[in-house]
């Protein structure tokens, strides 16, 4: 599975730490993601877009806590989508898309920012950033699922209820995604040697075909995406063109970069914050330029989108990073703090 879908071996493999610690018991999640479905699916009467939001808040905890059971989920929506016959719509095609990233994706996409499962806390550096990964990652996925769940109505095209309740799903997520992390520990402390059993070992590198699939099919799902945002227009394809340049050139660069240099380069939770800075700037700039909303969004997605090929360009290189000092540790907490600050609007 690893050699034609990296995302799809994750999120199957993504419970190991329950299985770790329940054993075939951790398979109830699974089925509670498909009759949660069910729910969701006779909820929007078969179109694959969040039903009531109490029941698409499960379906979402249910994804946080094992991405194999949000993928169940999603399949189910699915088969529902397909049944009903409303799956065959442009506007359709890029909800469900964007149900699935809700659904399942959030944990792999958490799981990128910070680890979910580390390999043990021996050490004082080990335990503090363990503990870190138990304050950005639950803070990065709620946000996350705000966003998306804001973004779900402009998608599909509809008035859709559960954008009023965006903050409280959010929320709910990032408790979740807090749980997730304790419970993860636990198992990594108490049950080193089932964890390392059920857990893969190997990940096999991605086919050359299939890492060319997957590239394509993210860009289709990246244009149906912004379609809904910007319609037919040229911008989509400039958009399109950055995103396959961050997809294939940006891995192949590689050289070192100077000490200095590299260390100004914002890397993890800081990149966070820049990119959420910037966007925040970048979209009051756009606002004094034109009042054309069509263009207010354009040019925010185009600066975005360099800045992002930008930034997928330098972090390819190699360098020395920051030494390990109570220094750089402080500095991260205040970095921490300060995204938390921004993303949640209370900073600019």
């Amino acid at each position: 599975m690893g050699t034609v879908s990296p995302m799809m071996a994750s999120a199957i493999s993504d419970g190991s730490y329950l299985r770790a610690m329940f054993g075939s018991l951790s398979a109830v999640l699974p089925l509670f993601g498909v009759l949660f479905g069910i729910f969701n699916v006779v909820e929007s009467h078969g179109y694959p877009v969040p039903g009531n939001y109490v029941t698409f808040a499960v379906l979402m905890v249910l994804g946080a806590l094992d991405g194999w059971s949000g993928l169940a989920a999603t399949a189910t929506i699915l088969v529902g989508a397909i049944v009903s016959g409303h799956i065959f719509s442009l506007s359709m095609a890029v909800s469900f898309s964007l149900t699935a990233a809700l659904l399942f994706g959030t944990a792999i996409i958490v799981k990128g920012v910070r680890p979910l499962i580390r390999d043990s806390f021996d050490s004082f550096q080990d335990r503090w950033k363990r503990a870190g990964d138990m304050v950005v990652g639950p803070l990065f996925g709620g946000f996350l699922a705000t966003q998306l769940i804001g973004a779900s109505a402009s998608a599909a095209g509809l008035d859709l209820p559960i954008t009023r309740h965006a903050l409280f799903i959010g929320v709910v997520v990032g408790l979740a995604l807090f749980a997730r992390y304790a419970i993860s520990t636990v198992a990594i402390i108490h049950f080193p040697r089932r964890l390392s059993m059920v857990s893969p070992t190997h990940k096999p590198s991605q086919a050359t075909w299939a890492s060319t699939s997957s590239q394509i099919l993210r860009q289709v799902f990246t244009a149906l995406l912004l379609h809904a945002f910007l319609g037919w227009s040229w911008v989509l394809l400039v958009l399109i063109g950055l995103q396959m340049a961050q997809g294939f050139v940006a891995p192949k660069i590689s050289g070192q970069l100077p000490k200095v240099l590299y260390r100004l380069v914002p890397r993890g939770v800081a990149n966070i914050l820049v990119m959420a800075t910037i966007g925040t700037l970048g979209g009051r700039l756009m606002g004094q330029i034109t009042t054309d909303g069509f263009w207010q969004v354009a040019g925010l997605l185009l600066l975005l989108g360099v800045v992002g090929l930008l930034y997928a360009m330098v972090s390819a290189l190699e360098g020395e990073d920051f030494p390990v000092t109570w220094t750089t540790r402080v500095a991260g907490v205040v970095v921490v703090l300060i995204t938390a600050l921004q993303l949640t609007g209370r900073l600019i």
